[in-house]
């Protein structure tokens, strides 16, 4: 088995420990429809004492009218044959839906679903009933759900089956007779065969990086590499000059402590030259000193220096002045627009001294501008 066969083996047991969690969660929702018939034990019962109150308030009625002379005893045997047919189709009906479920021989379904539509099913035109239907989906390993259209509701087509898994979302619906159940967890012992494991080669024009400390970053069709030994590069993103300053030790603590190894953050030119000639690097706009607080926190830094960032800032982080001056045609080749990023650059570069990898800073990489095809640009 390759690495990513190892990965994803992990990744199957990671999903059905989360699926048992959702089916312990997941609740059938509430019916919206009117109608005396329901899947759940609760409203059954109060649709047993409601149809038995009802039958006994209409019969003690017949036997005051009939004791009085106002209606006859044929009349009266006719309405009581007729609320004995009520109750008694009720009591069946909603009997014989609660127990659908539950007649499954061959595997378990624990959680009910009735009266829910699970979406992104498949057909199963060979089932015949809710059993069979069931079969249907105990014979696949995969499968986790069944539901069953009952004839007489807007579910679907009556009598019908669908099975699958629980991937798709769910709606409420009358009709659906359903039921779920987890995955088979993952067995065996999780194994890597490092036989299958794709040759490396290395990426021209770049060659490594030997930081003062002695420490040798390089990259090839393999990702990184630290000290010769592959490094996963995990990052997450901070953007400093959004959060204030006395946050960012404790928040740069805990990316650290969640497992990352990289902090990626934008700089963003209109926090920085709001005014154009007027750099502002300082309070929670210091950049310097957000790149040494990382490092204290035992983070590599990715930054993203723009000119343009988007990061759902307005003008997608260009400040608001250079869309004003005469005739730049702004994120081009043109020799004006480049001539202030270069401006907006310097600046970065003035404030990063001894702080990459090659001076035995945290600066793993520098991201230039952002969401753009146009290589010439770049």
């Amino acid at each position: 088995m390759c690495v990513c066969e190892w990965k994803e083996r992990l990744l199957d047991r990671y999903k059905f420990e989360n699926e048992i969690l959702f089916l312990k969660k997941l609740k059938a929702p509430k019916r919206k429809e009117k109608g005396f018939i329901s899947h759940s034990p609760f409203l059954n019962c109060l649709t047993l004492l409601f149809a038995c109150s009802v039958c006994i308030l209409y019969l003690s009625i017949k036997m005051l009218l009939r004791f009085c002379g106002y209606i006859d005893v044929f009349f009266s045997h006719f309405i009581a044959l007729v609320l004995f047919a009520s109750c008694s189709t009720t009591i069946a009906t909603t009997t014989a839906i609660t127990t659908l479920s539950s007649s499954i021989s061959s595997c378990t379904f624990p959680l009910t679903l009735n009266d829910t539509e699970v979406y992104n099913l498949s057909s199963a035109p060979n089932a015949t009933d809710v059993t069979s239907c069931a079969e249907a989906c105990c014979s696949i390993e995969s499968c986790q759900v069944y539901q069953w259209c009952l004839p007489g509701f807007n579910c679907g087509p009556a009598n019908s089956c669908w099975i699958g898994s629980l991937s798709g979302s769910t709606q409420p619906c009358s009709g659906w007779v359903s039921a779920a159940r987890p995955r088979s967890p993952p067995t065996g012992p999780l194994t890597i065969n490092l036989s299958t494991i794709p040759s490396i080669s290395s990426i021209p024009n770049m060659p490594p990086i030997t930081s003062p400390l002695g420490h040798i970053l390089s990259i090839d069709s393999g990702g990184f590499r630290l000290d010769n030994i592959p490094f996963l590069d995990i990052s997450g993103e901070m953007h400093f000059s959004r959060v204030p300053r006395s946050g960012w030790a404790k928040n740069l603590r805990r990316l650290r402590a969640a497992g990352l190894t990289t902090v990626a953050s934008y700089v963003l030119w209109i926090h920085h030259e709001e005014v154009q000639g007027e750099y502002n690097f300082t309070g929670q706009r210091d950049l310097r000193a957000f790149v040494i607080e990382a490092a204290k926190a035992g983070l590599y830094v990715s930054l993203r220096i723009g000119p343009y960032g988007h990061a759902e800032c307005r003008g997608g982080g260009l400040p608001d002045w250079i869309s004003q001056i005469p005739g730049i045609s702004l994120r081009t080749e043109q020799p004006l627009f480049m001539s202030f990023a270069q401006n907006w650059y310097n600046a970065i570069a003035t404030q990063l001294v001894g702080l990459f990898f090659v001076d035995g800073g945290p600066i793993l990489s520098i991201q230039l501008d952002n969401e753009t095809g146009d290589a010439p640009y770049l």
